[in-house]
């Protein structure tokens, strides 16, 4: 499991790192949005291929990985609604759109959290 985790942090790592920008950037204009979701997206499909090769001797630790990528998928499409409906940034204040997307949007952050918690066990 050590040399399998050695080769997975690292990208979970940028995974963790994308999705920090994506929600830091998350009222941004559409520009720096995109560019975060463009991030993110390579970072998923990163993780996706590279667990998809490689079987994961931790069961849990295979299914919050899997989870992680389930939710960074989820946050970049309700992203790209935000930039088609407010694209000068700034939504949350906006209570047509935040009532939208604010409910999946909150759900996405927390089911990355908790599979955030789980993994991060294992950096330390």
């Amino acid at each position: 499991m050590e040399r399998w985790f050695s080769e997975a942090w690292p990208i979970v790592g940028s995974l963790m790192q994308a999705e920090d920008r994506l929600v830091s950037t998350s009222e941004s204009d559409a520009v720096v949005v995109l560019a975060s979701c463009d991030q993110l997206q390579a970072a998923v499909d990163q993780a996706h291929t590279w667990l998809g090769s490689r079987r994961c001797p931790d069961d849990n630790f295979g299914l919050y990985l899997r989870e992680l990528i389930s939710a960074c998928r989820g946050l970049c499409a309700i992203m790209h609604t935000v930039v088609r409906e407010a694209p000068e940034g700034q939504w949350v204040d906006n209570r047509q759109i935040a009532d939208k997307i604010g409910e999946n949007f909150m759900d996405r952050i927390q089911q990355a959290s908790r599979a955030r918690l789980y993994l991060q066990q294992w950096s330390t």
